[in-house]
């Protein structure tokens, strides 16, 4: 589904040469069952095993009620409803709106009450998700998305591959009249495997996303639309090779790649 996002030309060719760390996670109230619900998190991340996702997201609504002064429950609940809004759109594109819009709800409230540039990124995300799938609000959200993503790189550590990950999918979809293109999602898509060799997350409770197999899959999808499956190809069997059960790769892309002949 094609992402029609308003971004600047000027805005990816600022954020493709360089960043500057202006904003940190500031320090909230931690709930001692957050480090046993963020390694699970990120155990399921890839998977696209909707019954086990979900209990996870119960998981993170108990937790919210239960410390009601902590960000991270909100912050899980966010990312879970993401995971799940992906999964559910390859058949019922209603229920991952609806997903896709608690995600929001639950990154608006970290947001206000704890900002960083880990709820901002995850806020571009969604944001672009929503537009993806409701074309009359596609504008609306798409610039949504482009704002967030800005204050993303103003706010982030400019060795985090995040940021050039969601920079990278949007771009992917957005067409070059507005900034976007194949050429720029490219651009940013190596930023971000390079970023991976080096990073690694200063707050023990942020989940660990944007990791090599990501890249390596969105990498796979760009070269789809380029009509280059050879190399598409290439790029989904090293994903696969580090995460043999990625269900992004699995259901979506080698199906893309079954269709051509090389």
């Amino acid at each position: 589904m094609t992402r029609l996002l308003i971004v600047i030309t000027a805005f990816f060719s600022f954020h493709l040469t360089g960043l500057t760390v202006t904003a940190e996670m500031q320090p909230a109230s931690v709930c001692p069952e957050c480090y046993t619900l963020k390694t699970q998190i990120e155990a399921a991340y890839f998977s696209h095993d909707e019954a086990s996702v979900r209990q996870l997201l119960v998981k993170s609504r108990n937790l919210i009620d239960q410390h009601p002064g902590a960000w991270h429950p909100h912050y899980y609940a966010g990312l879970i409803n993401v995971q799940l809004g992906n999964i559910e759109r390859h058949d019922n594109r209603d229920r991952a709106y609806q997903h896709y819009t608690d995600a929001l709800a639950h990154m608006q409230l970290v947001q206000e009450r704890w900002p960083s540039a880990e709820s901002t990124i995850v806020l571009a995300d969604v944001y672009g998700k929503l537009a993806s799938l409701k074309t009359f609000k596609m504008l609306y959200y798409g610039n949504l998305s482009k704002n967030r993503l800005m204050d993303a790189f103003r706010m982030g550590d400019e060795r985090s591959p995040k940021p050039y990950l969601i920079a990278g999918i949007e771009s992917m979809w957005t067409p070059i009249v507005f900034g976007g293109g194949t050429k720029r999602a490219r651009q940013f898509l190596e930023k971000a495997l390079a970023a991976t060799l080096n990073w690694q997350e200063q707050d023990r409770l942020i989940v660990r996303w944007a990791t090599r197999a990501e890249i390596l899959a969105h990498l796979a999808q760009l070269e789809i639309l380029c009509k280059r499956p050879s190399e598409a190809r290439q790029y989904a069997t090293k994903a696969l090779g580090l995460v043999p059960d990625y269900g992004f790769v699995l259901r979506d892309v080698l199906p893309q790649l079954d269709e051509y002949i090389d």
